[in-house]
């Protein structure tokens, strides 16, 4: 039974939802709608996915993520080494992106990188989350252009998935430059 990482309450109410592009929300006195905004620990694309404490109120998780956390996050994954085991010979620049739900993972352009970006894996991983890897094949270009997205799937005895995209993450994807 998980407890609240503020007050140690076990009154821990998961919420979990999936809209097909129908989210609404307000940020700073804008609107959207359509997918939710990248926010880990909270929502991104279709899904919202929320820990709240009954009795303090708090959202679980750890706020804000910063780079410093994901380049400790990196530097500690058995994922990264199998990473770097299958992609440490390939030309560009390399990046973590941290531990997501692969439905989240959206490119510059908004796609979802599993199931609407150009690289449409067939089978998503069956995880919940993934470990991503991003690697820019052409870092001194600009717009479009070939890049990698790599997933290492914990769950399922570290499969990898590798997605051909033309765009880097999404703004809302925080990720930090690593290096073997």
């Amino acid at each position: 039974m998980m407890s609240c990482d503020l007050c140690n309450s076990i009154r821990v109410l998961e919420i979990d939802s999936k809209a097909s592009d129908c989210h609404g929300w307000v940020y700073m006195g804008r609107d959207g709608d359509g997918y939710a905004p990248h926010v880990p620990n909270v929502c991104g694309g279709d899904y919202v996915h929320l820990l709240v404490c009954l009795d303090c109120g708090k959202v679980q998780g750890k706020f804000p993520v910063v780079s410093e956390d994901l380049a400790e996050s990196a530097e500690d994954s058995d994922a990264t080494k199998h990473f770097w085991d299958n992609y440490g010979n390939v030309e560009g620049e390399s990046y973590y992106l941290g531990r997501l739900n692969p439905m989240h993972i959206t490119d510059a352009m908004g796609r979802n990188v599993v199931g609407g970006g150009s690289g449409h894996l067939l089978s998503p991983p069956c995880s919940k989350e993934v470990e991503c890897f991003f690697i820019d094949l052409h870092p001194d270009a600009n717009w479009g252009h070939g890049c990698l997205y790599v997933l290492i799937d914990p769950g399922n005895n570290m499969r990898v998935y590798e997605l051909k995209d033309s765009w880097p993450p999404h703004h809302s994807i925080e990720g930090v430059k690593i290096t073997k």
